[in-house]
């Protein structure tokens, strides 16, 4: 997968664009740092696990953002598809269809 279409899926999310997420360039540990310091709503912290859950999901952020020392770890846990479905508007639930119809991971 090319950065350049997972920089795109990030942007797609209206939340972390408004929010001023630093999605482009795509970084993961600056991405990680922003998620675990910066407070955010229900909704924009599902869009960043989101985000890092198809960026590598065989890695445990939460892990990640204890060994950097950053002051909110558990921001990263792991994405939780219905706990999003319940949360989410539409425009976020629609990034969500987008991508399981062609699924793409890092």
């Amino acid at each position: 997968m090319s950065t350049a279409r997972f920089e795109a899926l990030a942007a797609s999310f209206p939340s972390l664009v408004a929010k001023q997420a630093p999605l482009r360039p795509w970084g993961a540990s600056r991405f990680l740092s922003w998620l675990c310091t910066t407070p955010l709503s229900h909704g924009e912290l599902l869009a960043a696990r989101f985000l890092l859950g198809v960026w590598n999901s065989s890695t445990d952020w939460v892990a990640e953002a204890r060994n950097d020392g950053l002051s909110n770890p558990e921001a990263a846990r792991r994405f939780a598809v219905i706990e999003a479905a319940g949360v989410w508007d539409d425009a976020h639930l629609a990034v969500l269809r987008a991508w399981l119809e062609r699924p793409f991971f890092a």
